[in-house]
């Protein structure tokens, strides 16, 4: 990934260079508040322990810092649920398997949802690691969700 990502830089012309570093989500290998912000987009939930990774985010950020999580959640109008639900656990393995030759990554989805907290309960983690004014707004009737919460300001 980070080879590819270095290509789109060079093909994008990026005049000043990103600083592509490979490093473990559990350990991070920063300093103690070294950032104003950390993002992360659908990789959380690939994790082995998330709730480690919300700490080692929380231990890199600057108080007042900023952590905006965007991943997979739990749809929660009725319907919806139900219709992604058959979606996520019946059809995007044969979609994966069709299109990419990947059957088993894809079925490896349907369980990674079900084990990962929905929008309240990812709220919850990140307060627990130390987290303060975290909210969270839902898209698409739920099958994402975006979590925004703030490194306490110490006196």
């Amino acid at each position: 990934m980070l080879a590819v990502a270095k290509q789109a830089e060079a093909d994008a012309g990026i005049p000043s260079p990103i600083c592509w570093l490979e490093g473990d989500a559990l350990k991070l290998p920063f300093p103690d508040e070294a950032f104003h912000g950390v993002t992360i987009g659908f990789g959380l939930r690939n994790l082995p322990d998330f709730d480690q990774g919300l700490v080692e985010m929380q231990r890199v950020l600057k108080p007042g810092g900023r952590l905006i999580c965007l991943e997979l959640s739990h749809p929660v109008w009725p319907l919806f649920k139900q219709g992604h639900a058959f979606f996520v656990r019946y059809l995007v393995p044969r979609i994966g398997d069709v299109g990419l030759g990947a059957h088993s990554v894809y079925k490896w989805l349907p369980e990674s949802l079900r084990q990962f907290p929905g929008a309240e309960g990812l709220a919850d983690k990140m307060k627990l690691c130390g987290l303060e004014n975290v909210r969270f707004e839902r898209l698409s009737g739920g099958i994402a969700a975006v979590h925004i919460g703030f490194k306490a300001v110490t006196a």
